[in-house]
């Protein structure tokens, strides 16, 4: 008999069917028979949504190792994703409204998103963990309004977000620890998150290349999880009402575009920002207990082009090296108004700086990270040539004589410790050197 179906087969009098990869799952049925029904649908090659308030499972997709196209999966009543085991890539993944999915569990071995992830709406996750093989993310990362969310999870294999990294309005987030290894991504928004108490997962962040905010944290009170984050585009820091310290900013030396400070009410002083050199536009804006904005003296007179300090009822100083150069060269904008002393109007603020003796010694020149690593850097230096280095210790002996490699200085064989680093100048102005103390780690 069987033989005789296989002949009947081969000289065409029987045909089997065999079914084209849906776009759309909508039945609990339907799951429950896709390998018997698409058998050869291992790699989709086009979009997949799953919805409807009748699945709540996903056993049945097992066979699915690939979806070139987008994996939609909402509202369904799903506790969790078993049955995706063996899915390792998709271009798109958007999970969205799936009102008792608690965890992620069934995308343990998906390492690669092409394009974006998006996670929202689904109000009894606790956890992103089942996501701990994703190495990579082309596009962006969007984690919006899972109201049970606690921890991001252990990402610990994401290295790099071509796009955003979004994580915003998740009311019941506390920390984002999970991301340790993320080491780039375009962007990053860290907004509305009320009860986020830390940032510490992003840690080994190093640049964000477009803009980077971080605003309307009710409960974050400084930022130490970004202590090697070294340059960005824009960085908008604004209403953390318990922000209190910015000392997790002191690897930052570079932003090239603008620095937005604004309504954070407890932060009294820009400490943390020592290292910040370059950065064109700033902003400072309504930052009520916010006493001293010395940490900003260190950026370079050349590369501040527009200033906004305003309606800082407590601050009364403004009188550091680049906002009086910006005033006296009337090569820039400012706006200097409704503050306290002499930071009270451009007019009061420049009668500051005009008796300030110790803005006028007409070096410009900025040596960072302090502290330093390896290499340490000088900028600042369009109108000087460093001729040589020498580093002294605290006895005041030389330890060591360098040349400097472009605008870098190699450390590497400085011991551990504190070191006065003198730099030899040749420039229009009387002084020929530059000092500064600098801890070498």
């Amino acid at each position: 008999m069987i033989r005789f179906l296989t002949c009947l087969i081969c000289f065409g009098l029987i045909s089997i069917k065999i079914l084209a990869c849906p776009q759309t799952i909508s039945l609990q049925s339907d799951i429950d028979n896709f390998k018997f029904n698409y058998p050869e649908c291992k790699v989709i090659n086009h979009s997949l949504t799953i919805e409807g308030n009748n699945i709540n499972q996903l056993h049945g997709l097992e066979i699915i190792t690939e979806i070139t196209g987008r994996l939609t999966i909402r509202n369904t009543h799903l506790t969790n994703l078993k049955g995706l085991d063996n899915l390792k890539e998709v271009w798109f993944l958007n999970i969205d409204n799936n009102e008792d999915l608690i965890n992620l569990k069934g995308l343990n071995q998906l390492d690669c998103i092409l394009s974006r992830i998006r996670i929202l709406r689904n109000h009894e996750l606790i956890s992103l963990d089942a996501l701990e093989k994703l190495s990579s993310i082309e596009g962006d990362f969007e984690i919006f309004n899972n109201q049970k969310l606690t921890n991001i999870g252990d990402l610990l294999n994401l290295e790099s977000i071509g796009g955003a990294l979004t994580i915003e309005h998740n009311p019941h987030l506390q920390r984002i620890s999970g991301l340790n290894n993320l080491n780039s991504a375009h962007d990053i928004f860290i907004d509305n998150n009320e009860i986020l108490s830390s940032i510490d997962g992003l840690n080994n962040i190093d640049s964000v290349v477009n803009n980077f905010r971080i605003g309307y944290n009710f409960q974050l009170s400084d930022l130490s999880g970004l202590k090697n984050l070294k340059k960005a585009h824009n960085f908008s820091i604004e209403k953390n009402p318990n922000l209190n310290s910015l000392d997790g900013l002191a690897s930052l030396y570079e932003l090239s575009g603008s620095f937005y400070i604004y309504q954070n009410e407890n932060l009294e002083s820009l400490d943390g920002l020592n290292s910040l050199v370059k950065s064109p536009f700033i902003t400072i804006i309504g930052n009520k207990k916010l006493v001293d904005i010395s940490a900003l003296r260190k950026i370079c007179t050349t590369s501040l082009t527009f200033i906004t300090v305003r309606n800082n009822e407590s601050l009364s100083d403004c009188a550091i090296e680049p906002i009086c150069y910006l005033l006296k060269s009337g090569t820039g904008f400012q706006i200097i108004s409704n503050n306290k002393g002499h930071c009270d109007n451009i007019a009061v603020l420049s009668e500051a700086c005009d008796n300030n003796p110790a803005l006028d010694n007409g070096l410009n020149i900025q040596l960072f990270p302090n502290p330093a690593h390896s290499y340490l850097f000088f900028a600042c230096q369009e109108l000087l040539e460093v001729k040589s280095v020498k580093v002294f210790n605290m006895a005041g002996s030389l330890v060591t004589s360098l040349e400097p490699d472009g605008n870098a200085i190699d450390i590497s064989t400085v011991p551990t410790g504190w070191h006065l680093v003198q730099l030899e100048i040749e420039s229009f102005y009387a002084k020929n050197y530059f000092e500064e103390l600098i801890y070498v780690h």
